[in-house]
């Protein structure tokens, strides 16, 4: 999102995953890699959700 002036703005979420983008960087892990790991991560999170409803 943006501001009226231009500027980026970013959720709690976007920041949340910037933060797991580092560590897993920082872990070794290649883009693509970091990119299976998150969606496989969110598909989790929905199963979870959805099993526990």
């Amino acid at each position: 999102m943006r501001t009226s002036g231009g500027t980026r703005r970013y959720s709690a979420a976007d920041l949340d995953k910037l933060r797991r983008t580092n560590a897993l960087i920082g872990d070794g892990i290649n883009l693509t890699g970091i990119g299976v790991i998150l969606s496989l991560e969110t598909k989790t999170r929905s199963l979870l959700r959805g099993s526990l409803s």
